[in-house]
């Protein structure tokens, strides 16, 4: 990784130093290894330094995956033209079925078994 980060930023980091910093045995990172770690990453600084930043990061990575699936993005698009009602009703069969397959210890992601299936719009 030490590699494709200069390659990247033109910043070099050593590969002991990076260990370090993953896994917590070196905490003071420098304001420039900050900024060349946000920048190979694509994230803000505040990443790494604000537990609320990085958790909406990660909400919004989760959401963008979910929308690489075709199933979920055909899904949300058909549902764009329904009323609140039929919104509100298709969101709790949805929390019906994600609650379902967590009981059966199935990740949420896993649509195997959910008896949904997607066709494209017509």
């Amino acid at each position: 990784m030490a590699v494709e980060i200069e390659q990247a930023t033109g910043t070099s980091f050593s590969s002991t130093y990076l260990w370090e910093l993953a896994t917590g045995r070196k905490r003071n990172v420098t304001a420039d290894h900050l900024h060349t770690l946000a920048e190979f990453f694509g994230v803000t600084r505040d990443y790494f330094t604000d537990p609320e930043v990085s958790e909406n990061v990660r909400r919004k990575m989760e959401f963008a995956v979910a929308l690489g699936n075709s199933k979920v993005h055909t899904l949300a698009a058909r549902a764009g033209g329904l009323s609140e009602a039929h919104l509100e009703a298709i969101l709790a069969v949805v929390h019906a079925l994600s609650d379902e397959q967590v009981d059966r210890g199935r990740p949420t992601g896993d649509t195997q078994g959910s008896g949904l299936s997607a066709s494209s719009p017509s």
